[in-house]
């Protein structure tokens, strides 16, 4: 056995048909490793803690511990689970109801040590229930042009700022244990988004980023009673995390091309959450994210739309490209019926048109 340990943190709550899976992927994935497992059972009340017991019995090999917690919520819960294990080598994040494919730990780990990565980003693809793979998660597109044709890359956000506009969720990457202490990351207490912005600090302060074209996790789509296929109605956690995100950009970025690459992942965020919230909330969130737009620096949006594609970004930002009016002007373009992108992509979907 390596003598790396891997920590790794599973938060569940009511994934009492996928738990066991979950955790024998994540078994099976780190072979070779010392591993610690610790599973925050957040106020389940389904048979997720028996399937968690069962796999306890049939792989006895494996450290387990097992918190249960009372309504945490995923991102507190994650921060308890970080410090019943918190000085491994190595340190992952899994959601109860996905899994991990095959050796791919071991092998991305074995990866990071030879590249003295401080992070990396495997591939990651969505399936559902029936086992169906619909598409390959985490910006595909943005990691072939990184790649150009090479199986692993090292690289920072300075060197390769597009990297910052890679998906935020902290499950599809794999930190290195010191790396994550030095950097006190840590999960604020959102229900929503918790992931936003410690996906970005990493991003922003990590020295080596390794890209690795490795199949690392599998992300289940639209099961019911996940978060992500509800609606959003405490928008103010999706507020919070673009400007908290927004905030920690100012303190880091230093060149205009990464604060442009950080401004389209919280614009597409920002409109995302569009989607989500109910039509009564709409003209608050307008506001707020209007005034969480104003901070970002004129360079940033200029050197944005100077990006590969920027006819197509100008058209979708437009609601949030307009740093020349002032915030009240700038809350009415976010929802005016008047605006082409709003009228037919999010007021018809909502049907309030």
């Amino acid at each position: 056995m390596s003598h790396h340990s891997l920590a790794i943190v599973v938060a569940a709550h009511n994934v009492g048909p996928f738990i066991h899976a979950c955790l024998s992927s994540c078994a099976q994935a780190s072979r070779g490793l010392k591993v610690h497992l610790s599973v925050m059972n957040d106020a389940s009340t389904d048979d997720t803690a028996e399937q968690i017991e069962r796999f306890a019995r049939e792989y006895p090999e494996i450290d387990v511990v097992v918190k249960s917690t009372d309504r945490l919520g995923p991102a507190l819960a994650r921060n308890e689970g970080l410090q019943l294990n918190g000085f491994a080598d190595y340190v992952c994040f899994v959601d109860g109801d996905d899994l991990i494919c095959g050796d791919s730990l071991a092998r991305t780990i074995a990866k990071m040590e030879a590249f003295r990565a401080d992070f990396a980003c495997p591939r990651v693809f969505a399936f559902d229930d029936a086992g169906r793979f619909h598409f390959e998660h985490d910006n595909a597109t943005l990691k072939r042009a990184v790649f150009g044709g090479r199986r692993n890359f090292i690289t920072t956000a300075r060197d390769t700022p597009q990297i910052l506009d890679l998906e935020t969720s902290m499950c599809m990457r794999i930190f290195r244990g010191s790396f994550f202490r030095d950097a006190g990351i840590r999960f604020p207490d959102l229900r929503m988004c918790e992931d936003v912005l410690p996906s970005r600090q990493a991003f922003m302060m990590a020295k080596s980023i390794l890209i690795t074209d490795d199949i690392y996790y599998l992300y289940r789509l639209n099961r019911d009673g996940q978060r992500t296929s509800q609606i959003l109605e405490n928008y103010f956690d999706m507020v919070e995390a673009i400007s908290s995100s927004m905030d920690e950009g100012l303190k880091h970025i230093l060149d205009n091309q990464q604060g442009a690459w950080l401004l389209h992942r919280l614009c597409k965020m920002a409109l995302w959450g569009v989607e989500l919230i109910a039509p009564d909330l709409l003209g608050s969130y307008a506001a707020r994210i209007a005034d969480v737009f104003e901070r970002a620096p004129r360079g940033w949006w200029r050197s944005l739309l100077r990006l590969p594609g920027s006819g197509d970004r100008a058209r979708q930002f437009a609601v949030l490209n307009a740093f020349r009016r002032s915030r009240l002007s700038r809350e009415q373009i976010v929802f005016n019926r008047q605006y082409r992108m709003i009228d037919k992509l999010f007021l018809k979907c909502k049907g309030i048109r």
